[in-house]
This record gives structure tokens, sequence and C-alpha cells, in this order.
């Protein structure tokens, strides 16, 4: 399992965590040519492939870190809209 965890805080005080989950296993030998560090042996059993064998747009949008950017953008929204204290659900305050 691939995981990103991202944390947004506010100067007024509020803090939260989002974390992006990416399932996966260790193959038993590397493949593929694009990305690094592990890519080449992280095997994604829905994809049928490891990491490093997609193609950076389809693995840009399914990634641990895609997965984290996608679920902070509605805290970055509802503060960028002045909801400044406001709760957004699937965080958690720390």
């Amino acid at each position: 399992r691939f995981r990103c965890v991202l944390v947004l805080a506010i100067p007024a005080g509020d803090v939260h965590t989002v974390e992006g989950v990416c399932e996966g296993f260790i193959a038993h030998e590397p493949r593929g040519d694009h990305g690094f560090g592990y890519d080449p042996v992280f095997y994604l059993p829905e994809q049928g492939c490891t990491m490093a064998q997609l193609d950076p747009r389809t693995k840009n949008q399914i990634s641990h870190r895609a997965m984290a950017a996608k679920a902070l953008l509605p805290l970055l929204e509802c503060y960028s809209a002045g909801c400044v204290g406001t709760a957004t659900p699937g965080t958690r305050a720390a």
C-alpha cells in the first residue's frame, strides 16, 4: 500500500489531515520504465501492472498523492471561500 498524508494548517489554528491510498503489493521483479523509487515493483492488481508501467497521466489520476490532493481540494476551496473553522466531511481535525 502506498499512502500519502497531507496537512492543511491555517494560521488561525485549524489543522486538518487527509490521506490518499493506492492499494497494491510488491511484485516479484521490477517492470516498467515510468516513475521512480518503488514504482517498478509496486504492482496494482486493479490495473494489472506495476505503477511504473502506467502512463504518467493514468498514474497521476490514481496515485496515492492524487487521492490525497483530491481529498484536500474541498478544504482548500472552503478556506478560500472564507469558511474558516468549518469542518469538512472526510477530514480529521488534529
